[in-house]
Order: structure tokens, then C-alpha cells, then sequence
């Protein structure tokens, strides 16, 4: 997720863009590391779990602690993202 307060006046950075097209809108996603990036694909390729909802859980926890809980199966901190349930 992009994080502005990360950023330096006159620094120069790369910002990968994920781009959603529908029907009736189309939204730019900016990250500021290629594993945010590729962590936000995956998530938005789960059933149900769209670009709002991957970018507010990328933006409550980092990408560590999100592989983590995954891998671990830590289905209470999965729970405790924005609009993630038991399923």
C-alpha cells in the first residue's frame, strides 16, 4: 500500500501500479515495494476478496506479519483484518 510518509522530498522511487478496470470504475493501486505488490495480487485472487479489501489489509499489517499469519494458519489475526471473516 502506498505509504506517503515514506517518501523524501527529491528522492527518486519506483512505485508499482496494479490497475482494476470494471465496468463502472477504473482504480490505480500504488505500492512502494514488489512485494507488496505481488502480495496485494495474490490477495485480490482470493474468492470474494477484492482490491479495497486487500489494500485496507496491507494497509493494517505488514507483508511479514500477513505471510506469516498465512502460513501459519493464524486464522484469529486473518480475522481481525477489515472485512475478512471466517471463511
Amino acid at each position: 500500500m502506498f505509504h506517503p510518509e515514506k517518501l523524501t522530498v527529491g528522492k527518486e522511487i519506483i512505485i508499482y501500479t496494479y490497475q482494476n478496470v470494471r465496468e463502472d470504475e477504473i482504480s490505480l493501486y500504488g505500492f512502494l515495494s514488489l512485494e507488496e505488490y505481488d502480495l496485494f495480487v495474490k490477495l485480490i485472487s482470493v474468492k470474494g476478496l477484492g482490491p479495497k479489501i486487500a489494500s485496507a489489509i496491507l494497509a493494517k499489517a505488514s507483508v511479514d506479519s500477513l505471510i506469516n499469519a498465512i502460513e501459519q494458519g493464524d486464522v484469529a489475526f486473518m480475522k481481525s483484518m477489515p472485512n475478512v471473516g471466517s471463511k
